[in-house]
């Protein structure tokens, strides 16, 4: 049930939702002059919050900045991939249509190639509501081996619908092949509900966030405050983060 309420309510987390919503209110009662002129103002609002990247950048630094890159590699028993990365929709066998974060399996293929992991595990199904057939980990398991990585040292499961499943699936192949030592790797601005789903479960990854949208010595320009599409998708990403904390904090998964 989580699941599906999860994927209905993140249509109501768009700040473009929002704003068309009160649009259309502005016109339905258009007679009303006030209600107008307060709908239109708080569409207004949120188009220049949300559409323009100040806003959507502090938020994105108070996640991506609770993890850092380890100055060191450790060498662990499994270095673990979550997916979501890919869309699924075009992808086949033979061809991957990669969305953001494929840095998350190009790095988990570095970790087993240079010797800091004996394992790849990659775990993911779909969290797709419509087609649950395709499946993320076999696609990237084929894709890891094309990049070098022997096929005796991945695992994968399929199964998991999001990112807590993940952590539970997680679990269960490291306890059926003695795993004790992981390294999670996810998106910088996933990384603390990933990881905050795995420590309820009892286990302690050590972090390695990649795809950081936010380059440390960020400057603006005068582009920065005109709203763009670039600043509705960070908006969007980072306030489906912070949601997806407070309904996993709300559910027990954290």
């Amino acid at each position: 049930m989580f699941f599906w309420l999860s994927k209905l309510f993140t249509l109501l987390i768009e700040p473009l939702t929002y704003i068309f919503i009160l649009v259309v209110l502005a016109l339905l009662f258009h007679r009303n002059p006030r209600f107008v002129k307060w709908c239109l103002g708080l569409a207004l609002g949120v188009f220049l919050v949300f559409g323009t990247y100040f806003a959507p950048d502090l938020l994105t630094h108070l996640l991506e900045n609770q993890y850092q890159i380890p100055a060191e590699v450790p060498r662990v028993d499994a270095v673990v991939v979550l997916a979501g990365i890919m869309n699924l929709k075009l992808s086949t066998p033979e061809y991957i249509e990669f969305n953001e974060g494929i840095e998350r399996i190009l790095t988990g293929i570095q970790m087993v190639k240079q010797g800091h992991a004996r394992t790849l595990l990659i775990s993911g199904g779909t969290g797709s509501l419509y087609d649950q057939e395709k499946k993320e980990a076999p696609l990237l398991r084929n894709f890891a081996i094309e990049f070098g990585v022997p096929e005796s040292q991945i695992l994968m499961e399929f199964t998991s619908r999001n990112t807590y499943e993940n952590a539970i699936q997680t679990k269960r192949i490291m306890q059926e092949h003695g795993i004790s030592q992981i390294m999670l790797v996810t998106t910088a601005i996933h990384l603390p509900r990933a990881m905050a789903c795995f420590h309820k479960l009892g286990i302690d990854p050590i972090a390695y966030p990649v795809d950081f949208q936010l380059a440390p010595d960020r400057k603006y320009y005068i582009s920065d405050i005109i709203p763009g599409p670039g600043a509705f998708r960070r908006s969007s990403a980072v306030l489906h983060e912070y949601i997806g904390l407070l309904a996993y904090k709300l559910a027990g998964y954290i």
